[in-house]
């Protein structure tokens, strides 16, 4: 079983993977079946309506606050326009080529279906992040303390691929840190984040 903001997902005497429990309520159903797992690029697609229409290729100040919708791969290098509230999904990979900063008041929320990869130069990124893929982080070029990858927000993926090396420096730095920040999710948009229950009548 494993644990993450909240939630505990397990596997069932059926191989099948679902919730536990959610916020401290455990939500196991019957003898070994377990409830459907929910955090995946479909799941909160379908919460914002399932967008079709194509409007999002990069950052930028030119957007305003709003769900945006790629159906394609998408490649990040340009800066957050800080005071945003952003939702984009991401019907694709998704590579950052660029230090992503989320002020304090601003929201980034961003779901791929396909992997995540952070660029050897990228040492901040800063958002929410969901892949139903993986999250790669390439390993830097400077092997050096410069070279730490720092992460704030929330990063969720099927498995995490994390290389940095900061060679001597690793005695007294972690080479990637991630640090959980509540005010990004707070400051989305609040019906993505619903509580997930799911309710059976069984008989007596």
């Amino acid at each position: 079983m494993t644990c993450f903001l909240g939630y505990c997902t397990g596997q069932s005497a059926y191989g099948q993977f679902g919730d536990i429990s959610y916020d401290g309520k455990w939500g196991a159903e019957g003898a070994g079946a377990v409830t459907q797992d929910k955090r995946s690029y479909s799941y909160f697609y379908s919460l914002v309506g399932a967008p079709t229409t194509d409007n999002f290729n990069n950052l930028g100040n030119n957007l305003a606050d709003g769900v945006y919708y790629s159906n394609n791969d998408v490649t990040i290098d340009q800066n957050f326009p800080a005071g945003k509230k952003l939702v984009i999904f991401v019907n694709g990979a998704v590579r950052i080529n660029s230090n992503i900063i989320v002020p304090t008041g601003s929201s980034l929320v961003l779901f791929a279906n396909k992997d995540i990869t952070i660029a050897q130069n990228v040492t901040d990124v800063q958002g929410f992040y969901l892949t139903d893929g993986m999250i790669k982080i390439e390993k830097n070029t400077v092997l050096t303390a410069l070279g730490q990858f720092r992460g704030e927000g929330a990063f969720v993926a099927n498995s995490f691929d994390l290389p940095r090396d900061l060679n001597v420096d690793n005695r007294n730095k972690a080479a990637e840190t991630f640090i959980y920040r509540p005010d990004i999710l707070v400051n989305s948009y609040p019906s993505l984040w619903r509580t997930m229950r799911n309710w059976q009548e069984v008989s007596p």
